[in-house]
């Protein structure tokens, strides 16, 4: 268990808070009664959690993001999530916050064109942690710059891995209004999901840019095996 540092507050006296690192740039603030945090690890640009809900649901991880303005420490991170990707196993994961990169090209209107470079090693570190995209609502954007000469971009995300969509088969994020700040706040919405039948297929196009996505299906069709033509 990291050291960690837990505090609650006069405004807030039902809820804890949790601030560990020295440069308070990741806060979180949940209550008590209904789910309880433990801190795993953190560095400057996370905090990973576990997270035990009060009601007896199974619990989770929880990673909060914010990403360095300086490359470099962000392909540290990148490297960091990989590493962390190993102690989750077959967990439920949940990732989110602002990751200070777009994912596509389409993520961004306006100022200089995207870095390819810095855009693959994001996308490299999400497919070898094996994440998706949570399913979102409201603005594609969720940061700009504020000034007529408009720049917006998807900095923000919220990510997943399958375990984690297995069991919220319903949950989403919802891209806030901004307000005053220059990033939109995201909601996660969680609903838990009940037996209700078999669940449909689900194709993810983003596969499609891994470059071993080929190589996999090819080998994938080449396997034979036994059961009804539906399966």
């Amino acid at each position: 268990m990291a050291n960690s540092k837990y505090m609650s507050g006069k405004l807030l006296p039902h809820y804890q808070l949790l601030n560990p690192s020295l440069n308070g740039r990741i806060w979180l603030l949940w209550q008590p009664s209904l789910l309880s945090i433990d801190l795993l690890s953190f560095s400057d640009q996370f905090m990973h959690c576990k997270v035990s809900p009060a009601s007896g649901q199974p619990s989770f991880f929880l990673t909060a993001i914010y990403a360095s303005n300086i490359t470099a420490k962000r392909f540290h991170l990148w490297d960091e999530l990989r590493q962390l990707s190993s102690s989750v196993g077959s967990g439920q994961w949940i990732l989110g916050g602002d990751f200070n990169e777009v994912r596509f090209s389409h993520e961004k209107v306006g100022g200089r064109g995207i870095y390819s470079r810095r855009m693959n090693r994001f996308n490299d570190c999400i497919f070898y942690c094996n994440l998706l995209d949570l399913k979102s609502m409201g603005s594609q954007f969720s940061w700009n710059n504020h000034q007529t000469n408009r720049i917006a971009c998807k900095l923000d995300h919220v990510l997943v891995n399958t375990s984690w969509l297995h069991c919220n088969v319903n949950g989403f994020v919802q891209v806030l209004p901004e307000g005053l700040s220059d990033h939109s706040p995201l909601q996660v919405t969680v609903q838990p999901s009940f037996p209700t039948g078999p669940r449909p297929f689900k194709y993810i196009q983003a596969w499609e840019q891994h470059p071993e996505f080929s190589t996999v299906v090819s080998r994938a069709w080449r396997q034979n095996f036994e059961g009804s033509s539906m399966f």
